[in-house]
């Protein structure tokens, strides 16, 4: 039978009514709470009629702590309610999620079956759609890879050829990403083959050099030998041609000593009294007349 309940009620009645419950949960907080919410309202009037000003009122201090313990033993009476009844409702809850999976793993798998069957025509689109797309990104890596491949190819046949780029001509065919492996080899065998012979030329031009280069330097030591003859025969025909002329020099000396010799004996030379200049190649001679000393 639902409970009746006074005024002092209205605030726990309306916090149930607006908390959405249905009746029967209604009334089984109302008849756990309810009597807690009448002593609250009793002391809440007791407790305004106790008041301490003085420590001689210990019969006043005495009913303020009766109270306060009867009041404390009311809260944690509320919070041991409070707990088992959240605990219970915590278990309703569990079974009645547990029942609900139950029943659920039982309905899906029909559900998803049925659900297949009714888009039979749209689930046969998609996985048409997602082959044709796999194909295309299959294809699309396929290609990637392919021009990764071709690309690495180019550059390996960059580096081989540039070993032999001293022997392209003009009108040879410029490699790329899709020159063929036979059309590769055989612009590289052209280039083999124009360097090979090329070494070859040099190797021919550099023996002929060579002997040219020999010959040079034998002529070049004939006439190193030759001028070092003639120039010994010209020295030593300086040389004599020099003793001679200095022989002759020495004899032209000589005599003129003589006749100078000669002219001072013919003129009594006395070079206390006499003096000779000589102006060139004339000789004169003066001499002393006389001499007076002036003190």
């Amino acid at each position: 039978m639902k409970k009746q309940h006074n005024k002092q009620d209205v605030g726990l009645m309306e916090i149930v009514e607006t908390s959405s419950l249905d009746e029967q949960d209604r009334d089984v907080i109302i008849s756990n709470f309810s009597d807690y919410e009448d002593v609250t309202a009793d002391w809440a009037i007791k407790s305004k009629s106790i008041k301490v000003t003085d420590a001689s009122q210990t019969a006043e201090m005495k009913m303020a702590r009766e109270g306060r313990l009867f009041l404390r033993e009311k809260r944690i009476a509320i919070e041991k309610t409070r707990k088992s009844m959240k605990e219970q409702s915590l278990r309703k809850g569990q079974a009645i999620d547990a029942i609900a999976r139950y029943l659920t793993s039982l309905i899906k798998p029909i559900e998803d079956y049925l659900k297949e069957q009714e888009d039979f025509v749209k689930i046969m689109a998609d996985k048409e759609a997602e082959r044709i797309r796999l194909k295309e990104e299959a294809k699309a890596e396929k290609e990637r890879l392919e021009n990764e491949r071709k690309q690495k190819v180019f550059q390996e046949r960059r580096v081989e050829m540039a070993r032999y780029s001293d022997y392209l001509e003009r009108d040879d065919p410029v490699i790329d990403t899709e020159t063929t492996d036979k059309g590769f080899r055989e612009i590289l065998a052209k280039l083999k083959d124009r360097k090979a012979k090329h070494e070859k030329e040099q190797k021919k031009t550099t023996k002929q050099n060579k002997k040219l280069l020999l010959a040079i330097e034998k002529k070049e030591d004939q006439l190193a030998e030759e001028r070092e003859r003639t120039e010994k025969a010209e020295r030593k025909l300086q040389q004599q041609e020099e003793a001679e002329k200095e022989k002759i020099a020495e004899d032209q000396r000589a005599k003129k000593n003589e006749r100078y010799k000669q002219w001072l004996e013919e003129n009594g030379y006395d070079d206390s009294t006499m003096l000779v200049k000589r102006d060139g190649n004339v000789f004169k001679m003066y001499k002393l007349i006389s001499e007076v000393r002036i003190d």
